[in-house]
């Protein structure tokens, strides 16, 4: 059986998270695996404060502390779920990143489920919060909710761009419909920004009317080849194939608005993966979605 592992930091803003993941593990018949990491538990980052005290005074600090948050994890479970005890919950020492990537990493993990704070501290701007750490290191899905809605979505939003890391996007909304009966709508976004496009004297100029007409051609063309990838992949799904052109220069916003417009519960995206030099200079859309999006999204991989 595969399991999903559900990071929970014990905050207020893990419930959603934590409901969601533990309705979505049994709904596709899957073990549920709640894992809390704690920097303070660590033996190597407390030494010099604990310098003066000998070891088993030490370690039994570091083990009471644990056990006082699998309590606190085993509470937050029972209150969603009285069936509390089917599910497992481990509270650990280490930085929260390193944490959920190596439990994702284990055999027979398929995703990966967190919270995401709509409030960031300095650090967390400058350096990344630990979903954005757990997306860049772990190899599997991560599915990060930013409501509950997601314990009956109805319609999902898959960004498409005809690479394989998508059609991982697809594989994962087409288990999703199964499982829910939920509306698909797989949206493409043709890049055709043009600075004339947004220049008053030049808006309606013979030249934009040119390029206007070679961009509907090419739409054309990109959404026969959709409703065509449509057709081979899915069978009896509800299904709805959307190619879009987005002429302010943003991908991800341009997924993000029609995602608002039909009042999606989730945004799938594939991931290439990039690491974060990379990143820094190219940009990555299904980061970028995580970050803006007020939709939940779930990044494929």
């Amino acid at each position: 059986m595969g399991q999903i592992v559900i990071a929970n930091s014990l905050n207020k803003h893990d419930l959603d998270s934590l409901e969601v993941g533990l309705e979505w593990s049994k709904k596709m018949d899957l073990d549920a695996k709640v894992v809390h990491a704690d920097r303070l538990a660590d033996y190597n980052a407390l030494d010099p404060v604990f310098a003066h005290l000998n070891i088993e005074i030490h370690q039994e600090y570091l083990e009471n502390l644990l056990k006082m948050n699998e309590q606190s994890l085993s509470n937050q479970i029972r209150n969603i779920d009285p069936d509390f005890e089917s599910f497992s919950y481990h509270s650990m020492a280490g930085n929260p990143v390193e944490v959920i990537s190596r439990e994702s990493e284990k055999k027979d993990c398929e995703l990966v489920v967190m919270g995401k704070r709509s409030d960031k501290t300095w650090s967390e701007a400058f350096m990344g919060s630990v979903s954005e750490g757990v997306i860049h290191r772990s190899h599997q899905s991560v599915l990060l909710v930013k409501n509950k809605n997601l314990l009956k979505p109805k319609k999902i939003v898959v960004a498409y761009d005809f690479s394989k890391l998508c059609d991982k996007a697809m594989l994962w909304s087409k288990r999703l419909a199964k499982v829910f009966n939920c509306e698909i709508h797989v949206v493409n976004i043709v890049p055709c920004y043009y600075e004339g496009y947004h220049v008053a004297h030049t808006m309606r100029s013979d030249f934009n009317d040119a390029i206007e007409g070679m961009i509907d051609k090419s739409v054309k063309k990109i959404d026969q080849r959709l409703q065509d990838k449509l057709g081979s992949f899915f069978e009896k799904e509800n299904i709805i194939g959307k190619t879009l052109v987005d002429k302010n220069a943003s991908i991800s916003g341009a997924v993000i608005d029609y995602a608002n417009s039909i009042q999606a519960d989730l945004i799938l995206s594939g991931s290439h993966q990039r690491n974060k030099l990379a990143e820094f200079f190219m940009g990555s859309v299904s980061v970028k979605l995580a970050k803006k999006s007020k939709v939940s999204v779930l990044i494929a991989k």
